[in-house]
């Protein structure tokens, strides 16, 4: 029933690359040559704490004595992904994440007799930042490190719940980048879709088996996408119809994609069963088409407004498409796109 759709992943090949040397003075865009440092980006330079806005650092709070139905309960009506969790006497724990519900799950956990401490994920392997830093600052963690939540501290200590300033996702970086002027992210116009699949070719024949995208068929269980997604340790899956067949899918195939925030709001929460409820059932259906003359700002945004944090990238239109030729390239996260524009400024700087 399982099924590969072989081509790369892009998850953590972006995060992998050093791009130093290689992107310095690569032309992007009909010739448009970026020139702005860190420094001198205003995105990449602008402070950190804007990206909290005026959300309290409260409401990302959820008791490790609760369980895991109520923190999730909780995200939902907050819309976060991610919480952070605190002991009685107000020790921060860590946090607890939507993959964290998905491996909790994929081993048989209940979600309404786990406690939240069972079920998190300890502060010592949490990426943090501290209030005073800047964007830039977070496209380095985004870079190095393979996360997509990140815990924003008063200062330098950690230790206690009241340290935390709030939670930043990579989502809501998207979000915070779609409000932004048109003049404050200029630079990521420059930047194609196709610059970030030509600089990873190499490592898309490199790990053709080993970072696959992984796909299902729409008439799979949601079980099934619940044990994969726990097993290879990602957020997605592509969904294809029921006659689709081989490896590389044309595009009329790829009918949806299963995330953990669907699984989660659309089925776990409304009292699905993952036994009987076919990924079809829950699937996001409504994905923007993305095709490699996309700019990373255009790619940005279509993040921020459908609220995803992945899509996948195709060959072509569907009104250019050829059934035959039109196929799945790879799928990037937000973290993906943030990572590659983030490495080109810091090869100037």
């Amino acid at each position: 029933m399982l099924s590969l759709l072989y081509t790369c992943w892009l998850k953590s090949s972006i995060s992998n690359l050093s791009c130093k040397k290689s992107l310095v003075g690569t032309r992007y865009a009909s010739g448009a040559v970026l020139h702005k440092t860190l420094q001198q980006s205003p995105f990449w330079s602008r402070p950190l704490n804007q990206l909290l806005g005026s959300k309290s650092p409260q409401e990302s709070i959820v008791p490790g004595e609760k369980t895991v139905k109520d923190a999730i309960e909780h995200m939902e009506k907050m819309d976060m992904s991610v919480v952070a969790v605190s002991s009685a006497g107000g020790e921060w724990l860590g946090i607890l994440s939507e993959r964290d519900v998905i491996r909790l799950l994929a081993k048989g956990g209940n979600i309404q007799q786990t406690y939240v401490k069972d079920a998190l994920s300890k502060k010592q392997g949490i990426a943090t930042c501290s209030l005073d830093q800047k964007v830039s600052d977070l496209g380095k963690i985004f870079a190095t490190q393979n996360v997509q939540n990140i815990v924003v501290l008063k200062g330098t200590k950690k230790g206690n719940i009241h340290d935390l300033a709030g939670l930043i996702t990579s989502r809501e970086v998207a979000q915070y980048f779609h409000s932004l002027e048109t003049n404050v992210v200029e630079e990521f116009e420059n930047i194609l879709v196709k610059d970030m699949l030509d600089h990873n070719k190499d490592k898309v024949r490199e790990r053709l088996h080993d970072q696959s995208i992984l796909a299902l068929q729409v008439s799979s269980r949601v079980k099934d996408a619940v044990e994969l997604m726990a097993q290879y340790g990602v957020g997605c899956i592509l969904v294809t119809s029921d006659h689709s067949k081989g490896a590389l899918h044309p595009y009329p195939d790829v009918v949806g994609m299963f995330t953990e925030r669907e699984f989660i709001r659309d089925g776990l929460l409304k009292g699905k069963d993952p036994n009987s409820c076919k990924v079809g059932d829950i699937m996001f259906s409504r994905m923007p088409l993305v095709t490699p003359e996309f700019s990373a700002a255009q790619f940005i945004r279509l993040f921020a407004d459908s609220h995803v944090r992945y899509l996948p990238v195709f060959s072509t239109s569907p009104e250019d498409a050829q059934d035959s030729t039109s196929t799945c390239l790879g799928l990037f996260s937000i973290k993906d796109v943030f990572s590659f524009c983030f490495q080109l400024a810091e090869s100037r700087s």
